[in-house]
């Protein structure tokens, strides 16, 4: 009959989190990964965030989204031109 091991038994010293387990990574690949990544899904991920907003009525996801591809507010020369047409 085989006896059970109890907590502590049967582990190494290295934990998960150890310096020791981990490899070196290249961060710049991996944000390059990344970015592609985001590329190839970011309209498919806009439809589907404009879809949700507009159908929970909450329009400041929207507002949000817009403020960070500089869509909204209008720049103060874009508002120059809106008003000039």
């Amino acid at each position: 009959m085989r006896k059970a091991k109890g907590k502590g038994e049967g582990r190494t010293s290295k934990g998960f989190g150890s310096t020791a387990c981990r490899e070196q990574v290249d961060l710049d690949a991996l944000r390059l990964k990344i970015t592609n990544h985001l590329g190839d899904k970011s309209m498919e991920m806009v439809k589907t965030a404009t879809e949700e907003c507009v159908k929970a009525g909450n329009l400041s996801a929207l507002k949000y989204l817009f403020g960070v591809i500089e869509l909204y507010p209008l720049s103060p020369t874009a508002a120059a031109e809106e008003s000039d047409q």
